[in-house]
């Protein structure tokens, strides 16, 4: 990081410093890959902070932050950060270490970062963006259902029973129970059908065990048994993974900030 603060020292503040001294960062991290990639744009080779997009100028400024400043506060920065939403949840986890309550406003309008920052930053529930999740999409409303929530998220249920795929985990990874509402798109489904079946209902292979153990428990048993087993704090990790490799790839640099 002495790079970086070597040539911030230089200048009266973040918006004079080159872009590709970010690249050059001598300690590689995988926000550094980041602006690797912003630096190979022919027209940001040459340029400062102050001649990005605005949303390249808040990665700097979180960048800086996290890095140069070893997570203290940037407060000159921070408005500019709050505006968007992936490098306002980044900020909050790494720098502030908790609720940024000044950008949660912004947070709520993207329904993926709205989750990333109840999983990543409040590790819990995030009220405000419900509704918001809930009617984004059946992948992310599930996943907020399994791991946020820990349990139904029923505003999001209509959703969920019109995709298969969803639908099915959501049966066994949350409920852990059958989706009645679900079950028509579900057994209509290829794919989905057969398998939604067998866990629940089909119980010709625990025949030996019906007679000691209550439906529910071989169930469960079904269930463990098919799912893969991952912590709270593997699938936080992932998100926040997810969320820097949609940030950095080339095709998301240019595109309707």
């Amino acid at each position: 990081m002495n790079q970086l603060l070597d040539v911030a020292s230089e200048c009266s503040s973040l918006f004079e410093i080159p872009v590709h001294t970010f690249a050059e960062t001598a300690e590689f991290s995988r926000f550094t890959a980041f602006f690797v990639e912003v630096a190979k744009c022919p027209e940001y080779k040459n340029a400062t902070v102050g001649e990005l997009p605005e949303k390249l100028q808040a990665a700097c400024a979180f960048f800086y932050a996290h890095h140069a400043l070893e997570n203290k506060r940037f407060h000159e920065c921070e408005a500019l950060i709050a505006n968007y939403p992936a490098w306002a949840v980044l900020y909050a986890y790494h720098v502030i270490g908790g609720r940024w309550p000044e950008a949660e406003a912004s947070i709520i309008q993207s329904p993926k970062d709205a989750y990333d920052y109840a999983l990543t930053v409040i590790r819990g529930r995030f009220p405000e963006a419900e509704a918001v999740i809930a009617q984004s999409d059946a992948a992310l409303a599930r996943s907020y259902a399994r791991y946020v929530i820990k349990g139904r998220f029923p505003e999001a249920e209509a959703m969920m029973g019109n995709d298969p795929f969803n639908a099915f985990f959501y049966a066994r990874d949350v409920l852990q129970d059958r989706f009645p509402e679900a079950e028509a798109a579900i057994l209509e489904d290829p794919e989905w059908g057969p398998k939604y079946r067998s866990l629940f209902f089909d119980e010709s292979k625990d025949d030996r065990l019906v007679i000691r153990l209550p439906r529910k428990v071989l169930l469960q048993l079904r269930i463990r048994a098919t799912q893969a087993v991952r912590s709270p704090e593997k699938e936080a990790e992932l998100m926040l993974e997810q969320a820097i490799n949609s940030e950095a790839h080339p095709e998301n640099l240019f595109g309707p900030w």
